[in-house]
C-alpha cells in the first residue's frame, strides 16, 4: 500500500500533482467533505423553500457538485484526472468552491446559505494561499505540495495484478504454441524419416531379388 499512497497511477501523465502525497495533507479530505455537506444540507433546504425555477435549478446543481466532491474525496477514477485535471491542484479546487460559494450567496434570503457560501469562499481562498505558498516556496519541507490521493485508492495494484495476469496468459500462450511447434516439428522429422528408411528398405529388397535372381539364371 505503500507504493500506492506514493503514487496513484503509474501509467496516468495526466494525473500531475494527484500523484504524490505526505501524511500531513489528509485534512483536505476533512475539509471537503465537511463543506460538501454543508452545500448539499443548503441545496435541500433551499429546495423545500422553492420560489421560482432558478430556486430549484440552482439548489439542484448545487446537491450534484455536492455529491461529487464527497465522492471524489472517497474515490476519484481516472478519468476525472484525464478530463478535470484542474480539480486536482490547489488553483482548481479553490476555483471551484470559489464558484458554488459566490452561487450560494445569491440566495441572501436564508440564512444558511449564507453561512454555506462564506464557508466555501473561505475554503477557497484557503486553498489559494496553499497555491501561492507552494509557488513562493517551492521545496520548502514546510509546503504542502499536493493534493492528497482519495481514501480508496485502487487502480495501480489492481492493474499490476491485471497486466501480470495478461502476461502469464499470453506466455503461456506463447508456450503452447511454442511446444505445439515444437511438436509439429518433430512429427514432420519423424515422418520423413520413416518414409527414407521405408524407401531404403524397399531398394535394399528390390537389390537383393535382382542378386538373387542373376544367381539363379545367369543370362538375367
Amino acid at each position: 500500500m505503500s507504493t500506492v499512497n506514493n503514487q496513484y497511477a503509474d501509467d496516468e501523465e495526466d494525473m500531475g500533482r494527484c500523484k504524490r502525497t505526505c501524511k500531513s495533507n489528509k485534512l483536505f479530505h476533512g475539509v471537503d467533505m465537511f463543506v460538501s455537506f454543508m452545500i448539499l444540507c443548503c441545496s435541500f433546504v433551499l429546495l423545500a423553500e422553492i420560489r421560482s425555477f432558478a430556486g430549484f435549478l440552482l439548489p439542484t446543481y448545487f446537491a450534484v457538485f455536492a455529491c461529487l466532491i464527497f465522492g471524489f474525496a472517497v474515490y476519484t477514477p481516472k478519468w476525472v484526472h484525464t478530463y478535470c485535471p484542474f480539480y486536482c491542484t490547489f488553483f482548481g479546487r479553490g476555483m471551484t468552491y470559489l464558484m458554488l460559494g459566490s452561487v450560494t450567496l445569491a440566495f441572501d434570503h436564508h440564512g444558511f446559505s449564507i453561512a454555506t457560501g462564506s464557508i466555501a469562499i473561505v475554503t477557497a481562498f484557503i486553498y489559494f494561499s496553499f497555491c501561492l505558498i507552494n509557488k513562493w516556496c517551492n521545496g520548502s519541507k514546510f509546503a504542502c505540495t499536493e493534493l492528497p490521493v482519495p481514501i480508496i485508492v485502487r487502480g495501480e495494484d489492481d492493474d499490476t495484478e491485471r497486466n501480470n495476469q495478461l502476461k502469464q496468459q499470453h506466455s503461456s500462450s506463447e508456450s503452447e504454441t511454442e511446444i505445439d511447434g515444437m511438436n509439429k516439428t518433430a512429427a514432420e522429422r519423424a515422418l520423413r524419416a520413416l518414409d527414407k528408411e521405408q524407401n531404403i528398405q524397399e531398394h535394399t529388397a528390390t537389390e537383393s531379388d535382382r542378386a538373387l535372381a542373376v544367381m539363379i539364371d545367369p543370362n538375367l
